[in-house]
């Protein structure tokens, strides 16, 4: 807006945040647990979300960022 409101980068920011996958684990309080990725993903995200999706009005998705071959966020 021309009296300077959010920027379209800001706004995308807050839409689709990108979380870290150590700030994840500490959110979800899993750093001990889940070793391997693909644990950690069926247990701690597509189970949830899916979950989440069907029982509100949420649709909730999310995308895996990689690092060369480890996923960072």
């Amino acid at each position: 807006s021309v009296k300077g409101g959010r920027r379209e980068e800001q706004i995308d920011r807050y839409r689709n945040p990108e979380i870290g996958m150590k700030e994840l684990r500490e959110m979800t309080d899993t750093v001990t647990e889940y070793k391997r990725f693909t644990h950690f993903e069926t247990r701690v995200l597509k189970e949830p979300l899916a979950e989440i999706t069907n029982h509100t009005s949420f649709n909730v998705i999310y995308e895996k960022v990689k690092k060369g071959r480890s996923i960072e966020s």
